[in-house]
């Protein structure tokens, strides 16, 4: 299957971005080209195979909208910003605050950023995409299992046709929809995760191959070097996957977005991946998302 527009965009910006970094050896007077905030902490554990509950003991709660503010006016005045997608490791919809925020955001943009969200889909009917949509949002992600069996059993949901009655009615809908299937292992004991789409090309056949040669034209996992991830309360963390919050590169309450971005604390992280030392970084060190290439960007 071949690489669909916006997997080919993001591979670009990717491979630009690690070029940049090794030809300047540091950021400096960038910014990310996606960002990804979260307005809430909270999510209900539906899905068996989250690490929501390995966090349970970290703190949690709503970022305050003085916060917000600052960080979306930041975001939406810099040319270089693809998309801002209000969700991180959490379930949007359980903000109630949510079409207030993308409203602001559609409205403060002052560049060609798309305003998107990451769901589970289990509270998005087409009514409620409609309300969204009204308040400007540009993008969707649906996560979903692949089949009735690991739905019901991992987000232990019984209504299976309603979910897809649901999703079916959402091609109607002017946002785009991307829908990304989770693929998991079932066993008797629990459900493992295994990875989501690739997000720079699809196919069982062509894969393996395509996965090792992208993973020698980037040299390095590319989330650190385009997609920056805020916290609930401020605090940017190296990688959607650094659940436990392992590697803070500083945090916007203190500071803007670009420093936070640009400083030698930062710089560091991105050289330990170039120089193969990543296994020096707590967050790394057991990921496997550059090995498989396997989840698909958001927010772009």
């Amino acid at each position: 299957m071949a690489m669909g527009w916006r997997r080919q965009r993001v591979l670009a910006q990717a491979v630009y971005g690690i070029a940049r970094f090794r030809l300047t050896d540091g950021y400096r007077g960038m910014f990310p080209w996606s960002v990804q905030l979260q307005t809430t902490s909270i999510c209900e554990p539906l899905c068996r195979f989250c690490p929501q509950r390995a966090i349970s003991g970290l703190p949690h709660g709503q970022m305050d909208l003085s916060l917000f503010r600052r960080v979306v006016d930041e975001c939406m005045g810099h040319d270089e910003l693809v998309g801002l997608s209000l969700s991180l490791q959490n379930e949007p919809l359980s903000d109630p605050r949510l079409d207030g925020l993308v409203r602001y955001a559609a409205g403060q943009r002052r560049n060609r950023a798309t305003v998107g969200i990451v769901t589970n889909g289990v509270k998005l009917t087409p009514p409620r995409l409609a309300e969204l949509e009204r308040a400007g949002l540009d993008r969707i992600q649906i996560n979903v299992q692949a089949s009735r069996e690991e739905y019901e059993q991992l987000t232990r949901q019984p209504d299976w046709y309603g979910f897809q009655r649901d999703l079916s009615q959402l091609e109607r809908c002017r946002s785009a929809v991307e829908v990304s299937v989770v693929r998991v292992k079932l066993s008797r004991r629990r459900a493992h995760p295994h990875h989501y789409a690739p997000p720079f090309g699809e196919g069982e056949v062509l894969g393996g191959q395509l996965r090792r040669l992208l993973r020698r034209a980037l040299a390095a996992c590319p989330i650190p070097f385009y997609q920056a991830n805020i916290l609930f309360n401020g605090d940017v963390i190296i990688c959607s996957h650094d659940w436990e919050r392992q590697v803070v590169l500083g945090n916007v309450r203190e500071q803007s977005l670009a420093s936070v971005w640009n400083s030698e604390h930062a710089n560091r992280i991105r050289r330990a991946w170039l120089r193969h030392r990543e296994r020096n970084l707590p967050s790394c060190v057991h990921c496997s998302v550059f090995r498989d290439l396997a989840v698909t960007p958001v927010g772009i």
